[in-house]
């Protein structure tokens, strides 16, 4: 065990040992100050006193509008206006009935807030930028900025932008403020650095930069956005060289679209197969009709690195029905992240679970630009309800990598789940929105069974709107649901506003389920974004020449309707795909349309990609557009749903729908993956397997499965990057493998995060474990607190210091916070047997949810990190240690967490009675010492300590001296191994 579980155990143990009672020491308030406000931004403060029994409860009067004081002494919310105000507070001490009281001062400053205008002034390359001041109001001076301009550019810390810019194009940049309080707010600016040549267009970014590894994979492709003029769409060209005009093109670099009209999206990429270690440099050249150029630089870093073994997804989780269970695969990836050719590996299954029916292959080599793909086949058939674990090892000379696999059998019954975890809106302040998002309500249970949901609102129904607040779904019609702004939505303060939207029906396993809904509002003074739905197309049709049309909507968020510029492209340069009208006008209000048209003539059978690039104020979006050209005299049966195509299908092909190319996300807000999967005779593939992965290094995600070819995962962006690739990946059945990637940008972002699978057994920490019922957990993640602190009160609070943690519809108690961990009890009130979301909420704003499985026992050992137990003698309560060893016949106490129920029940949070009927667990546990049974004398929660239960056990009395292994078992799960030393 860590030192920090150590000092967790610590804790537990001191709330439930007498304590040694004396008289307390006067009741005094002793904080003398509180930090001011900030109108807008969160606020969170601690009242500390001193004296007493230390069971405190607070009141006050004056507080700034907007702004609560807990009886727990946490003052939180957010201010509403400017001013400054005496509070009056008071704490009394709950046993002695002592009362103090205080006079604080406080004072709130304005919002802080970035005023200068974006675009910023136009520069010129070589040419001194004139002195700017980025302007700001409100807030608490002196501020500090921070921000990464163009190359050439420079800000300081007080906000004054310089220098001689280098390159030219139109540029994107974020600048930040802090002021003394630490509060922030943040812009995005853009501005042209226009060269003096009369270039109709401007390419972005300036430059590009590749790294690889020698003897490894390939880097990921990154893109070049080309606008011209709002007015006049500009015809270029591309050209490469090696730097310099007449060098020739190096052999690594290529560009996909050599030809073109604005706006567009270059994607460029660097093929380093047989490539030696060094750096490269070559240039891509856009020459607009005027035969004016713009120049950018690419190079390309390769370095000598040692093979690294990456596998993804990081766990593996299948359902299955008791008695109607059949085979069940799915993939891992594995990739050589690192270099010097193929990796061989072999692979393990290290519980030898029989429910595992296969690895295949188990043994091979993962060459470059090659990843191996894994099929891993369970069959729940003849199984309990229940969970599941093992562990699939994957054995290489880089190391090995163990990847937990989780079967959960569930009785036949409707299952409730969704297919996303979150979704984000857009917006600016007073500019309205039209835009809606669809997501699915899917019953992943037994065949013949209904799901009949209802949703409601617990936060946000100030800014949301949902179409329908009930429904039902099966195993094979899962629930559309649309949800949208409502329409004064915007009119609010430019900031992130959260909704948490609930989804239940009591007849239902894994119910309720959370969907967390973000709006991201910009102020007034932001660029127009283009928001186009769908984010991917999908066309059918037979050769020959046949044509078929879709529409594509273009959302923005104005008050004022603004144009917008489209292009197409296609990748093997052929005119099947048109768009009309190529442009428009969106509003907030109402959005713009236009029609997508495909036509085969000419196309032989096959599968054929292409782009719509949708430009608004210098912001391209891209959408998927994916042709499936059909043999000559497919037929449709009326009959039957979807075409019905004469043809034997060869190979798959992927449309992503849910984000488009040249996407913009910040970190830690939830992006939607949703793939369309299809063979190349047109039929949907609902029995695939979708993985997808990230350049930036986030974890692979498996995309959920419905019942109609649509894959949906939802991603929680983390490694901020400018150049970041999406690669999906999917496999079925003897098909080879398909391969798609999108291009985008991750934008820094300060919010909360729940680790996915993070939250874990504290005493018995297993990735992919289960939990049961009263457990003590620790639940890990970033910025879950806003200071590290622990209560340090009976009943444990359900919310503390503006942290709140929800699993299944109930609050869970809490230990001790701190930014990247908590530490809370499982609800009591959980049902077995059942996987439910928890969600983290911190001053307001919502993590995404995780599942987490819910078992009726999980016992877990308390240990020291030598995994030696922790134990007490019960004659008197000494601990247990080789210098005071235990002795053949005595009797010990044992203290674990996980027990599950107990008779008498406790809510969570309340301590366990200390005088009977004791907290006696229900599910009776088996002690062996060095395989010996031993007598238990009780089994249940630790008088007066929540979550906290103890085993008195007898040592048997003929049992050898040594260190001696000591199991725990219950309900047939086993604890934690752990070893007593024994001395006769």
């Amino acid at each position: 065990m860590s030192d920090y579980a150590m000092r967790r155990l610590a804790f537990l143990l001191a709330i439930c040992l007498p304590p040694i009672f004396g008289q307390p020491a006067p009741l005094a308030i002793t904080t003398t100050s509180l930090p001011n406000g900030t109108t807008g931004s969160d606020y969170s403060a601690r009242m500390i006193a001193s004296g007493g029994s230390g069971n405190y409860q607070w009141a006050g009067s004056g507080l700034p509008d907007g702004l609560t004081l807990g009886a727990e002494g946490g003052i939180s919310g957010m201010p509403v206006g400017p001013g400054a105000s005496r509070l009056s507070v008071s704490v009394t001490d709950s046993e002695t009935h002592q009362t103090v009281s205080a006079q604080l001062a406080m004072s709130v400053s304005g919002a802080l807030t970035i005023t200068t205008s974006s675009p910023l002034p136009s520069g010129t390359p070589g040419s001194a930028y004139p002195s700017l001041t980025i302007a700001v109001t409100g807030g608490a001076p002196p501020y500090t900025f921070y921000a990464q301009p163009p190359d050439g550019l420079t800000l300081s810390s007080s906000g004054t932008l310089t220098g001689t810019p280098t390159v030219s194009g139109i540029f994107s940049f974020l600048v930040t403020v802090v002021d003394s309080a630490n509060n922030s707010d943040a812009k995005e600016f853009s501005i042209a650095i226009i060269s003096t040549a009369t270039s109709l267009l401007e390419a972005a970014p300036a430059n590009l930069s590749f790294s690889a590894t020698q003897g490894g994979d390939s880097p990921s492709s990154q893109s070049i956005v080309v606008l011209g003029s709002a007015a006049s769409p500009a015809n270029f060209t591309v050209s490469l060289d090696s730097g310099s005009s007449n060098s020739p093109a190096p052999a690594w670099l290529a560009v996909k679209q050599l030809t073109g009209v604005t706006p567009t999206r270059l994607v460029v990429s660097a093929n380093t197969s047989g490539m030696s270690a060094g750096s490269y440099s070559g240039r891509i050249e856009i020459t607009d009709s005027s035969d004016a150029s713009t120049y950018i630089p690419v190079t390309l870093a390769i370095s000598s690195q040692a093979p690294a073994l990456s596998v993804g997804p990081g766990i593996l989780r299948f359902t299955a029905m008791v008695q109607s269970s059949s085979p069940q695969q799915t993939i891992l990836a594995l990739d050589n992240t690192g270099g010097s050719g193929p990796l061989p590996f072999s692979i393990q299954v290290l519980g030898g679970s029989p429910w595992i029916n296969g690895v295949t292959p188990n043994t091979g080599q993962i060459a470059p630009n090659s990843p191996v793909f894994l099929q891993v086949q369970v069959n729940g058939d003849g199984l309990d309800a229940g969970r599941y674990r093992d562990v699939v090892r994957i054995i290489s000379p880089a190391g090995n990598v163990d990847v937990p696999v989780v079967l959960v059998v569930t009785p036949n019954a409707p299952v409730l789940g969704l297919n996303v975890l979150g979704l984000r809106f857009q917006a600016r302040q007073s500019g309205g929105s039209s835009s809606t998002q669809t997501f699915e309500v899917l019953n992943t249970g037994a065949p013949a069974s209904t799901v009949n949901w209802t949703a409601q609102i617990i936060q946000g129904s100030d800014f949301l709107s949902l179409n329908t607040a009930s429904g039902e779904a099966t195993p094979t019609a899962p629930s559309q649901v649309t949800v949208s702004l409502q329409p004064s939505a915007t009119q609010a303060t430019p900031r992130a506003y959260y909704g948490l939207i609930s989804f239940s029906d009591t007849n239902s396993l894994d119910s309720p389920q959370y969907l967390v809904v973000v709006l991201d509002l910009a102020g007034a003074d932001a660029s127009p974004l283009p928001d186009v739905q769908p984010a991917g197309l999908l066309f059918v049709a037979p050769a020959g020449g046949q044509a078929a049309t879709q529409t594509l909507t273009v959302n923005t968020s104005s008050a004022a309707p603004i144009p917008f510029q489209t292009s197409t492209s296609t990748l093997d340069g052929a005119a099947w795909l048109s768009v009309n009208p190529g442009s428009g006008q969106s509003s907030g209000s109402s959005s713009g349309t236009t029609t997508v048209s495909v036509n085969t003539a000419g196309l032989t059978p096959g599968i054929y990609h292409g782009e719509i690039d949708v430009a608004i104020s210098n912001v391209l979006r891209a959408v998927n557009v994916v042709l499936i050209v059909q043999p000559i005299g497919t037929t449709v049966n009326a009959a039957a749903p979807g075409p019905q195509v004469v043809c034997s299908p060869t190979q798959l092909a992927i449309t992503e729908t849910g984000m488009v190319n040249n996407f913009a996300v910040p970190a830690g807000w939830p992006a939607t993956l949703s793939v369309r999967l299809n063979d190349d005779c047109g039929n949907s593939v609902p029995n695939a397997n979708v993985v997808a992965s990230f350049s930036n290094g986030d974890p692979p995600l498996t995309l959920l499965r419905d019942a109609q070819g649509t894959y949906s995962a939802t991603w929680q962006p983390g490694a901020t990057s400018t150049q970041v690739q999406v690669t999906l990946q999917a496999v079925a059945n003897s098909m080879p493998p398909a391969q798609f990637q999108i291009l985008g940008s991750i934008s820094a972002n300060q919010v909360p995060v729940l680790a996915r699978n993070g939250t874990l057994h504290n005493l018995n920490p297993v990735v992919g474990g289960a939990l049961a019922p009263g457990t003590v957990a620790q639940v890990y993640g970033s910025a879950l607190a806003s200071t590290a602190l622990a209560p340090n009160i009976l009943p444990l609070p359900p919310s503390f210091n503006g942290t709140n943690v929800i699993v299944g519809g109930f609050s869970a108690p809490l230990f001790y916070l701190s930014s990247g961990q908590l530490n809370v009890q499982i609800p009591n009130e959980l049902t077995p047997n059942q996987t439910y979301p928890i969600v983290v909420s911190v001053n307001g704003a919502l993590t995404l949810p995780d599942l987490i499985d819910i078992v009726p026992a999980m016992p877990g050992v308390a240990a020291y990190s030598n995994g030696d137990i922790i134990a007490q003698h019960s004659a008197d309560y000494s601990l247990v240690t080789e210098q005071n060893p235990a002795q053949p016949g005595e009797y010990l106490i044992m203290y674990l967490a996980g027990m599950g129920p107990t008779d008498p029940s406790i809510a969570s949070g309340q301590p366990a009675p200390s005088v009977e009927p004791l907290g006696r667990v229900m599910l009776q546990p088996i002690v062996t010492v060095a395989g010996q049974n031993a007598n238990l004398a009780y089994a249940g929660l630790t008088p007066g300590a929540a979550g906290l239960y103890q085993i008195d056990f007898q040592v048997p009395s003929n049992i050898a001296s040594g260190d001696l292994p000591v199991t725990v078992t219950q309900d047939g799960q086993a604890a934690n191994a752990t070893t007593l030393p024994v001395s006769q």
